[in-house]
């Protein structure tokens, strides 16, 4: 049985509620009030907080909106795991505001920031509905220099741009200056073959008129004449 149990018998209405406030003055000098509810595990001290965890509402501002704060013991430090916004945004792994409904960070190296994994039969993966507007933006992907992969909910994909005029459309971008320079487009990649789709630098200079593109047959890791 429950060591605690709170009840309250009213048909369709509000049950039992517990309620933990803070009733210091609100207001601009009232942003980062908070009441908190602690638990505490085995060996856990409430004068520190190894083996506790937290759930607070945080004031964050001075029309006194509030946050939802969840924080955890990580066997070495104590800190915010999760956070729900007075907007219903959700930030997982960081502390950062975001404007969308759902934001991961994962700070470490080599792991994936999210997984899901579907056990059942006749599995589906995940499902992105932009429908409700035409020309949106489905799915992005960002990389490191800032324009990745983007695929608009009318079919369109972009590989390197945003400018997504057609079924496939590719950016091929920074090819160098000297006369034969040249940066590999798309690879269609066979078991010992491969077609490559590059440009090409025909002389030196930055202009986009001394270049061009080629098509190069390579054999295992030897190219052909193009």
């Amino acid at each position: 049985a429950s060591t605690l149990v709170v009840r309250k018998d009213t048909a369709a209405g509000r049950g039992g509620e517990i309620s933990i406030v803070n009733y210091a003055a609100g207001g601009a000098p009232g942003i980062g009030n908070e009441a908190a509810l602690n638990f505490g595990l085995e060996n856990s001290t409430y004068a520190a907080d190894a083996g506790n965890a937290q759930i607070k509402a945080i004031s964050t501002a001075s029309n006194n909106k509030s946050d939802m704060v969840f924080s955890t013991w990580n066997g070495s430090s104590f800190g915010e795991r999760m956070r729900i916004q007075s907007d219903g945004n959700v930030l997982i792994g960081t502390t950062g505001a975001t404007n969308t409904r759902l934001k991961v960070v994962q700070p470490t190296a080599s792991e994936w920031a999210c997984q899901i994994t579907h056990t059942g039969t006749t599995p589906y993966g995940l499902a992105i509905d932009t429908s409700a507007n035409s020309g949106v933006y489905a799915l992005g992907v960002y990389t490191n220099t800032g324009t990745g992969l983007f695929v608009k909910n009318d079919g369109n994909v972009g590989i390197g741009t945003t400018s997504l005029a057609s079924k496939l459309q590719v950016r091929i971008g920074g090819i160098g200056s000297s006369t034969n320079d040249e940066v590999d487009g798309v690879i269609f990649e066979g078991d010992r073959h491969d077609l490559i789709f590059k440009q090409i630098r025909t002389s030196a200079s930055s202009d986009w008129n001394s270049t061009t593109f080629r098509l190069q047959n390579r054999v295992d890791t030897t190219l052909m004449s193009s």
